[in-house]
C-alpha cells in the first residue's frame, strides 16, 4: 500500500532461529493470503538467500542508503574525499540506478573506467561486482511503481 501500518520484530542468535521466527511472524501477517511479498534488506547474502528460500517469489529489495554508499565510496577512492566532482558523480549515479533504473549503462561507464580488470582492491572491479550482485535487487522504478519501501531506514529506525 505504500505505508508502514503495522510493525512485527523478531531477534534471533542464529540463521535457523531467524528462519523459523521470521516465518512465524510472516503467518502471522497474512503470509497466505498475501498479493505481494517484497524483503528489504543490506545486501548481505545470507540475508537475501533466507528471505529467498522462505519467501519464494518474494521481491528482494537491496536498500538504496547502502547502494548509495558503495556507489561514493568509490568515487572518493577514484577522486578522492573533498573532490568537487563528488556531487556529479553522485546525480549522475542516482539519476542512472534510482531513477531511471538503468544499472546497465552505469556498468559499461564503470568498466570503461577499468585499466585492467583484474587489479586487486579495485573500487571499480569491486562496485561492478556489487551492482553485478545485486542486479534483480535494484529495480527502483519497479520498486517504486509497486508501492514498495526501497530503504530500510524506517524499519531501522523504529526499533
Amino acid at each position: 500500500r505504500g505505508e508502514i501500518t503495522q510493525a512485527r520484530y523478531v531477534a534471533a542468535t542464529s540463521v535457523d532461529e531467524l528462519r523459523g521466527r521470521l516465518l512465524a511472524a510472516a503467518e502471522v501477517a497474512g503470509l497466505e493470503s498475501a498479493k505481494l511479498v517484497a524483503v528489504v534488506s543490506d545486501g548481505a547474502s545470507w540475508i537475501h538467500n533466507l528471505c529467498a528460500e522462505i519467501f519464494p517469489g518474494a521481491i528482494l529489495v537491496l536498500d538504496w542508503p547502502h547502494v548509495l554508499e558503495h556507489l561514493m565510496d568509490c568515487a572518493k577512492a577514484l577522486l578522492g574525499e573533498g573532490s568537487p566532482l563528488l556531487a556529479a558523480w553522485e546525480e549522475t549515479t542516482t539519476t542512472l540506478v534510482f531513477e531511471r533504473g538503468r544499472a546497465d549503462i552505469l556498468l559499461l561507464e564503470l568498466r570503461a573506467l577499468l585499466d585492467t580488470p583484474d587489479v586487486e582492491n579495485n573500487p571499480v572491479v569491486d562496485l561492478i561486482r556489487y551492482i553485478e550482485n545485486n542486479l534483480d535487487r535494484i529495480d527502483y522504478p519497479r520498486f517504486r511503481a509497486l508501492g514498495l519501501p526501497v530503504g530500510s531506514g524506517v524499519i531501522e529506525s523504529a526499533h
